[in-house]
């Protein structure tokens, strides 16, 4: 499962993710930032439905609970944008302005090798 609100995630974070999962598939394989598990995260196909099935603000999260999980570290998943002020603290420090932050956001991005 990957969400488009965490714009820090990179190709090699996703490269990490899929290394984990790829060690053991039958395992589900998620992020952990923040001190906990979350998205991105690669599902064996048995959890697919109940995912399918998620509603709202119901994440992932709740499909990762009590079952073994492999966690990968990373940090840069911490920061969703979900809020004007979340777009902000994604350009602080980059010198740019939220205005900047959006144009780059709705650049396409390449595809994974």
């Amino acid at each position: 499962m990957l969400l488009v609100d965490q714009p820090r995630v990179d190709a090699a974070a996703l490269h990490r993710l899929l290394v984990a999962w790829r060690r053991r598939p039958g395992v589900p394989a998620a992020a952990r930032y923040a001190g906990r598990a979350g998205v991105p995260a690669m599902l064996p196909r048995r959890h697919w439905r109940a995912a399918r099935a998620l509603r709202g603000d119901e994440g992932a999260r709740s499909l990762l609970r009590g079952v073994q999980v492999t966690l990968v570290d990373m940090p840069e998943a911490a920061l969703d944008v979900d809020t004007p002020e979340d777009l902000l603290m994604l350009g602080r420090g980059s010198g740019h302005t939220a205005a900047t932050v959006a144009a780059e956001l709705a650049q396409p991005v390449a595809p994974l090798a």
